[in-house]
């Protein structure tokens, strides 16, 4: 049984409701950031108003993003852990868990910002070959931040499960309640996009 003692709930609620809010500001920094330097880069195209309403679209789009995810592993975990395995579980406590275990993305995500604004503001960016190939702190390129991404959320599972773990939740359930509706969901994307592509 998995339950927050009541007088650390509220705080461990609101701070992980802070993380997921500052994840969602820096996916729309980010995209922000990505699409006036896409914009720069479109600036003699003769339909750039087109581009801007879609620029601007994206970029209210990704500021929902953290927020879906947050909410979308939240969702199916405790639906796994209280309808699959019978733990009583409240979905208070099951946020707190994933919204606390995107420490990693936050983490990611401004340094990341912190990268594009500090190594490209004073530069001209002519095409995307030369974007991706600009070196940032201590020699990054874009791959590198791929690379730390998809570590960061390789942490944000070991977080969640250890989580789980840790508050006598079998090894066998947690890892299930983790790891299978992201699975599930990533093997249907990747099947939807070889029966597209």
């Amino acid at each position: 049984m998995y339950q927050c003692h009541k007088s650390e709930e509220k705080s461990v609620f609101i701070i992980a409701i802070i993380i997921v809010i500052l994840c969602s500001l820096s996916a729309y920094f980010i995209s922000d950031f990505a699409s006036k330097t896409q914009f720069k880069l479109l600036a003699e195209n003769q339909n750039i108003n087109t581009y801007n309403i879609l620029f601007k679209v994206n970029n209210i789009t990704s500021l929902f993003v953290p927020i879906i995810i947050c909410s979308y592993i939240s969702m199916t975990t405790h639906i796994l852990l209280t309808d699959f395995f019978d733990i009583r579980i409240k979905m208070s406590d099951t946020f707190c868990v994933v919204g606390i275990a995107m420490i990693p993305i936050l983490l990611d995500d401004y340094f990341l910002w912190f990268n594009l604004i500090t190594y490209t503001s004073n530069i001209n960016i002519s095409s995307y070959k030369e974007f991706i190939n600009i070196e940032y702190f201590a020699g990054l390129k874009m791959q590198d931040f791929q690379a730390i991404n998809t570590y960061c959320w390789i942490g944000v599972y070991l977080i969640i499960f250890t989580s789980l773990v840790l508050h006598k939740i079998s090894f066998f359930k947690a890892i299930i309640s983790t790891i299978l509706p992201s699975g599930v969901l990533l093997l249907s994307y990747k099947c939807i996009s070889y029966l597209v592509g």
